[in-house]
């Protein structure tokens, strides 16, 4: 019952069953990358790495403040909870579309989200991360245009990332 931290990187994991620990009340961290895993639940873990697995969905709940699910086949990113507590979230390499469930993240202050399949962010896609510092999204071949006012909301960035977006030519 006091467990703080699980790690299960690098072997062949398929699964873990949803229930491994429903009775933990203390887990802080959660290491399972390097593994085979389709779907991962965090646990309420505060730090998250599910990176390098064969992951299709991320669900976020309450508690996770940094998420690493980077390399892998993620096209959505679920809220299944409405106290969502994410501070960073690095979601590189995947196959990610949109920027619904991320939207909703207000606690946000970093956000990578380097090669994916994203469509260009609406004016509300930035709207409520009023806390986002660091903002990385380069080679989305996707952008046909970003427009400037994407970014008014965002008072508190301080460093942006933008490379080889196919809108290279077009943000104004």
């Amino acid at each position: 019952p006091k467990l703080y931290s699980f790690i299960c990187s690098g072997n062949q994991i398929k699964t873990l069953p949803n229930d491994l620990f429903q009775a933990q009340g203390s887990l802080a961290s959660f290491y399972a990358k390097k593994n085979q895993l389709v779907t991962v639940q965090s646990y309420g873990a505060s730090y998250v790495d599910a990176s390098l697995n064969k992951l299709r969905n991320f669900t976020v709940t309450s508690g996770e403040r940094t998420i690493h699910i980077e390399n892998n086949f993620i096209r959505k990113i679920i809220c299944g909870s409405t106290n969502i507590t994410v501070q960073r979230l690095y979601a590189d390499n995947n196959l990610l579309t949109n920027f619904l469930c991320i939207r909703d993240m207000e606690s946000l202050t970093d956000l990578s989200v380097l090669n994916n399949k994203m469509l260009k962010p609406t004016k509300k896609a930035f709207l409520k991360l009023t806390k986002l510092r660091n903002l990385s999204m380069y080679n989305m071949t996707r952008f046909s245009m970003i427009p400037a006012k994407v970014f008014t909301p965002l008072t508190s960035l301080s460093n942006l990332r933008v490379d080889r977006l196919a809108a290279y030519k077009n943000l104004n």
